[in-house]
């Protein structure tokens, strides 16, 4: 069996995608930090997830095992 690990990938979630009563917290402030100031760094994180698909299938992985953050702002 082989398995590819990645961690924190961080997709951009569109912000009208998260429920009013979600932003309530420290999600406001990271959704400020990220839409003001670092957005740019994610530009691409779509294309790079599309890329390791390619080496997966490339490479015969049985299994990803996807650990950390998976949206910028920890939305479902």
């Amino acid at each position: 069996m082989r398995a590819m690990h990645i961690s924190d990938v961080h997709v951009d979630v569109a912000p009208y995608r998260i429920g009013l009563k979600d932003w309530l917290g420290k999600r406001v402030l990271g959704g400020l930090n990220h839409y003001l100031r670092r957005r740019k760094d994610f530009r691409r994180v779509r294309r790079k997830l599309a890329d390791l698909g390619r080496f997966a299938m490339g490479h015969d992985i049985d299994a990803v095992l996807a650990t950390g953050d998976f949206t910028v702002l920890g939305s479902e």
